[in-house]
């Protein structure tokens, strides 16, 4: 695929009409992976113990690392450890485990073993569900969320959609004809819901 911005895990962003194993920086002991979600033009990788990498283009901050520039090589974004500690731009639970991984066209979104939400990336519409609209350069928790047990996660251009264990579906962002929201808003629905997910178009 285009490795233009460094996506497919490439050196010097180089592009692939083949598959090819991603290259990863000889100084660090290459986990398993058991889940990888893509973007618009960046990638997530969960591995088996819970920790999550990205790579790719960085420019809004879908990178998480912190900063807006790109990489061809993973980058151990979660949990992260700095002299400090691990430091959350919004704070919570520094060291929980990883459960699941999405992407958007420019944010991502991870949910964890403790059943919190955390989003980064763009956020123009508020689709990150934090209440604001200014991009987020690292792993911020949605703190609106009170909804029950959150099971899934979703992602779309410029909204986000997280499923609750009763089947119910709240949602941020911009959704056209739908949701216009900076924070989670339940999806008025009858039936109960177990899937959500997003075209561009």
């Amino acid at each position: 695929g285009d490795g233009s911005f460094g996506q497919t895990g490439q050196q010097s962003g180089q592009s692939s009409s083949i598959l090819k194993s991603i290259i990863w920086d000889p100084f660090i002991q290459q986990p398993k992976i058991q889940s990888v979600a893509c973007g618009g033009h960046h990638t997530l990788l969960l591995d088996t113990n819970g920790h999550v990498w990205s790579f790719g283009y960085g420019k809004q901050g879908q990178l998480g690392h912190g900063e807006s520039y790109n990489v061809s090589d993973p980058q151990h974004i979660w949990p992260r450890e700095d002299e400090e500690g691990f430091a959350p731009s919004n704070g919570g639970a520094s060291d929980l485990c990883a459960k699941r991984i999405c992407a958007g066209k420019y944010h991502s979104l991870m949910l964890d073993e403790s059943g919190s939400v955390w989003s980064w990336g763009a956020n123009s519409h508020g689709q990150l569900g934090l209440g604001i609209r200014e991009n987020q350069y690292s792993p911020s928790r949605i703190a609106a969320i009170n909804m029950g047990e959150i099971i899934g996660i979703f992602a779309g251009d410029t909204v986000s959609a997280f499923l609750s264990s009763p089947g119910k579906v709240w949602v941020s962002g911009y959704w056209p004809g739908m949701v216009d929201s900076l924070d989670p808003e339940l999806l008025r629905t009858k039936n109960k819901i177990r899937e959500v997910s997003f075209g561009n178009g």
